[in-house]
């Protein structure tokens, strides 16, 4: 809409009024509004006028601009959003964050100053208040733990962090590590997070060992609803283990975390984890506890040791017999264990719909290998005819190089493919364990090598069995355990 301007004569007349008033409030002779009536004004004058003048325009533009952020106001609540379903309304507001140290970006705490519906709306919705960073101030913790009824996380990760732009730099502090993001845990804030522990779904740490020392007292405080605990301490001493603390009792976690931290490792909390990462740390669980830890969580899918070094780990730490440790579900490993003696046994089976990465995290500690499906058994061909680096990181051996037992079996549906499946296995044997392969390093033969496999679906292998008995010994074609129609050999 194209609006047109007042006339002269009624801003005339509108300031001649405005001007009146001031003439009456304050008993002094000021000009009417006429601009000539400014020219025979003596100097001393002119500069009172001027001050009532700026002083009849403050209050109206005053007046005007509550005028119109109230007829905004009125416009804004006839908007379709203010319409919005409660729930439809929830989805919306679950986007913005509930609070900002940015100002170009907009949280919950400044939209719930728009109107009394935006405020009731985000008030009693308690799943938009989930997380509560360590720096928070105290007076918003509070507010945080009274809006929200629902389990909570408590994190490291700072206000600034989490509510910054792709394009917006994180401040550090500039004396620590780079890439260390570093933050100041208010007064009162750590006793706050512990006097709400029960209300603690989550608690994830990366923080200084000042840091630490702040949160311990959360670490070891009544949680019954934690299920995901992480704590990583970076710096600034590398040769210092934080700890031990002692984890309350309570439900088992689903995923424990630990860097350069140590606990009391006989927790029956450590039990039915989903993912276990410990590193860094000279107070290490003894190679009892973490079998225990391990056999108790046979729904593991992601294990993680690296640089653990228990207090007087040896051989005698080990007591009595342990029956194997079973972990159907494992999707991840991560290995570094050079300083364990004796290293643990590992045995890999490898269903046909299961993950299977790669062998290289396995690679020093399997002593048994047994894949099904064409997949992973053409995985497996080529990744055991690489070297892989040593533990010593000094020097590179064969993939696995302890292996005991390999099993490659392949499902009765699935037919040969001379490149995929004869060319590497064949290349294998040559390569590896046999004098005339090119690599000068041969490895120890293991003492069973089994395909299993229906010879019509595969018969470049199985016409070539005799060859492949004849560079290692134990190599066998079998067809037990393989589902198929057509004829034996």
């Amino acid at each position: 809409m194209s609006l047109k301007p007042p006339s002269e004569d009624a801003v005339a007349k509108a300031l001649s009024i405005l001007m009146t008033s001031m003439r009456e409030k304050n008993g002094q002779d000021f000009v009417l509004g006429d601009d000539n009536a400014c020219e025979f004004l003596p100097t001393p004058e002119l500069a009172d006028n001027v001050d009532a003048v700026g002083l009849a325009k403050s209050c109206m533009v005053k007046r005007m601009d509550a005028l119109v952020a109230r007829m905004q106001h009125l416009r804004n609540l006839a908007s379709p959003i203010h319409r919005l379903p409660l729930d439809i309304l929830s989805i919306i507001l679950d986007g913005f964050p509930v609070w900002s140290s940015s100002p170009g970006q907009t949280s919950l705490v400044d939209l719930i100053k728009v109107d009394r519906v935006w405020y009731h709306a985000i008030g009693n919705l308690p799943h938009l208040w989930k997380i509560v960073p360590l720096d928070t101030p105290p007076k918003l913790a509070r507010l945080v733990l009274e809006r929200s009824q629902l389990p909570l996380t408590i994190t490291s990760l700072s206000m600034v962090a989490m509510t910054r732009s792709e394009d917006q730099a994180v401040p550090e502090d500039p004396t620590a590590p780079e890439g260390m993001v570093t933050m100041t845990i208010p007064a009162g804030l750590p006793e706050i997070a512990v006097g709400a522990s029960e209300r603690w779904k989550e608690m994830d740490f990366t923080l200084s060992c000042e840091g630490y020392e702040k949160v311990e007292q959360l670490l070891e405080a009544s949680t019954p609803a934690l299920e995901v605990l992480r704590v990583l301490v970076k710096y600034p001493s590398l040769s210092r283990t934080m700890g031990p603390f002692t984890l309350s009792t309570g439900p088992p976690l689903k995923e424990l975390v630990l860097y350069r931290v140590c606990t009391s490792w006989s927790s029956p909390r450590f039990t039915n984890l989903a993912r276990l990462d410990l590193g860094g740390t000279n107070s290490g669980p003894s190679i009892n506890q973490l079998l225990r830890i391990l056999s108790n969580s046979p729904k593991l899918e992601h294990l993680s040791l690296v640089s653990l070094q228990p207090p007087n780990y040896g051989a005698s730490s080990l007591s009595g017999t342990t029956e194997p440790i079973v972990l159907e579900h494992l999707q991840t490993l991560n290995l570094f264990l050079a300083t364990w003696d004796p290293l643990p046994e590992i045995k890999l089976k490898v269903e046909k719909d299961a993950p299977f990465g790669s062998l290289v995290p396995w690679s020093s500690l399997l002593r048994s290998l047994h894949v099904k499906g064409s997949r992973h058994c053409r995985k497996a061909l080529r990744e055991l005819a690489t070297q892989a680096p040593s533990l010593d990181s000094e020097s590179t051996s064969w993939m696995c190089p302890a292996l005991l037992n390999v099993t490659l079996e392949y499902e009765g549906s699935e037919t040969e493919n001379v490149s995929l499946d004869f060319v590497p296995l064949r290349s294998l044997l040559h390569q590896r364990w046999s004098n005339s392969g090119p690599e000068s390093v041969i490895a120890p033969q293991p003492p069973s090598f089994t395909v299993i496999c229906l010879p019509y679906r595969f018969p470049l292998m199985w016409a070539a069995r005799t060859q492949f008995a004849g560079i290692m010994p134990s190599f066998r074609m079998e067809t037990e355990d393989v589902e198929g129609d057509g004829p034996d050999d």
